[in-house]
């Protein structure tokens, strides 16, 4: 059987594909001339595979390999788009937005603007998009301009474009005025709203990372205002995860103030619990968890606080802590938390696997086993 390469058996489509065949029912025949044909078949299969794969890597790194060409060199093909019409214009934009050669789009975008000649709308949506994270305000308003005269009624439908150019604004740096930008198309078009959101899952994040308090204080107050008027809270959601899973321990206070002063944001965030808690512990960062774990206890959220107990107990399983399964285990018996049978199963194989080994007598595991509660598998 023909050797494969080690790239190839790490490839998720081979592999599988190989490994189904190899699943399948062998047929018992009693001439032994049969079974190098299977086999021949099993290769020739996988060789077609890693054939196709090949040219197609080899076809993408010729691509690159021009398209660095092009960057070093700084020449761009001679394009004019005067005779062409939408689908070759359209053409145009999504070969430079696939390939990122961002020095032909330039070019194309120019002469498209001059000759007032624009993609269709759902490339133009994808090139707007592409502009607003690269921050270029100056072509998302020349943009916005031409088509105020071109199609009007789609402009209008579209809110002119403004959420493009507020999430251009933003990374620019002028936050306060990217706020009032998108909060004003929140407000006004229902239908861009869930596009906003999925806008705000980056700017949200990069407001926490990279801004100051004030910023944060302004953006917190925006997502308030939506919650509040829209029961949209989504927004804030953003703004409590991030703050939450910030290195700066201000911003952790940050979020646990957010669920101290708003009910509905503890519900909310009850699937997100999980995820925050293993996020936070991969960092071994427990004083979040401790935290979040007494906020919930004050205010009587059970199934949020075990789920914070249930990965807890995992992390210290991992870490092979007895003390602290221990503990937990313990505190749940006196504050009438009952963690869940995997867990206690978990704890049991700990103890049976490497209880033995780490404690020098055989009571001092026995008495660890006594402190289990009854239960029931």
């Amino acid at each position: 059987m023909l050797t494969l390469c080690k790239k190839t058996l790490f490839n998720p489509q081979v592999y599988y594909c190989v490994a189904l065949i190899r699943k399948l029912p062998k047929r018992h025949y009693y001439d032994s001339k049969v079974e190098p044909f299977e086999n021949d078949a099993i290769d020739e299969f996988t060789t077609q595979l890693v054939q196709r794969r090949a040219q197609k890597w080899v076809a993408f790194t010729k691509r690159k390999a021009i398209s660095g060409k092009h960057i070093l060199l700084h020449k761009v093909p001679e394009v004019n788009i005067e005779n062409l019409n939408v689908q070759d214009i359209d053409s145009l934009f999504i070969n430079a937005l696939d390939d990122d050669d961002e020095l032909t789009l330039k070019k194309v975008l120019e002469q498209s603007i001059a000759l007032r000649k624009l993609p269709s709308l759902n490339v133009l949506l994808r090139l707007l998009t592409s502009l607003a994270q690269k921050g270029d305000v100056t072509a998302i308003e020349s943009i916005r301009d031409i088509y105020r005269i071109v199609d009007s009624s789609v402009f209008k439908e579209n809110s002119e474009f403004t959420h493009f150019l507020a999430e251009a604004v933003w990374i620019n740096g002028n936050i306060i005025e990217a706020i009032n930008l998108i909060e004003d198309v929140y407000r006004k078009n229902i239908y861009l709203r869930r596009r906003i959101r999925i806008m705000l899952k980056y700017l949200i994040h990069d407001g926490v990372l990279n801004q100051s308090e004030a910023v944060l204080h302004n953006v917190i107050k925006f997502c308030e205002r939506i919650s509040v008027e829209f029961r949209d809270y989504y927004p804030l959601v953003l703004v409590w995860e991030n703050c939450i899973l910030s290195d700066w321990f201000s911003d952790q206070c940050i979020a646990v103030e957010l669920l101290k002063k708003h009910e509905k944001l503890c519900e909310i965030v009850t699937n997100l619990l999980s995820f925050v808690v293993m996020s936070a512990l991969h960092k071994n960062n427990t004083d979040v968890v401790y935290r979040l774990l007494e906020l919930f206890l004050q205010k009587n959220r059970n199934m949020q606080t075990l789920r914070i107990l249930v990965t807890l107990f995992d992390y210290k399983v991992c870490q092979r802590d007895f003390r602290g399964c221990s503990e937990i285990i313990k505190w749940c018996q006196e504050n009438n938390f009952i963690l869940p049978s995997v867990q206690q199963e978990k704890f049991i194989n700990l103890l049976l696997k490497y209880g033995i080994k780490a404690h020098s007598t055989e009571n001092t595991t026995k008495q660890m086993l006594n402190s289990l509660p009854i239960l029931k598998f």
